[in-house]
């Protein structure tokens, strides 16, 4: 027992629950980054629709 908890506070070894609260830090980041995305599909959706539109008929024009 003393060996684990000497391994804990040199940082070798994860503190019980560290492994939990990772996960929840990176279901955070997925959902922050999905929202992020979505907006800007959201608002860009209609530009980027006519460019890519724009760039298939110049290709189709070559």
């Amino acid at each position: 027992m003393k060996l684990n908890r000497v391994s804990r506070m040199a940082g070798r070894m994860p503190q019980k629950g560290v492994k939990g609260q990772t996960l929840v830090e990176y279901a955070l980041i997925l959902v922050l980054v999905t929202l992020a995305a979505v907006a800007t599909l959201t608002l860009l959706g209609n530009q980027l629709s006519n460019f890519f539109i724009l760039v298939t008929d110049s290709l189709g024009n070559i």
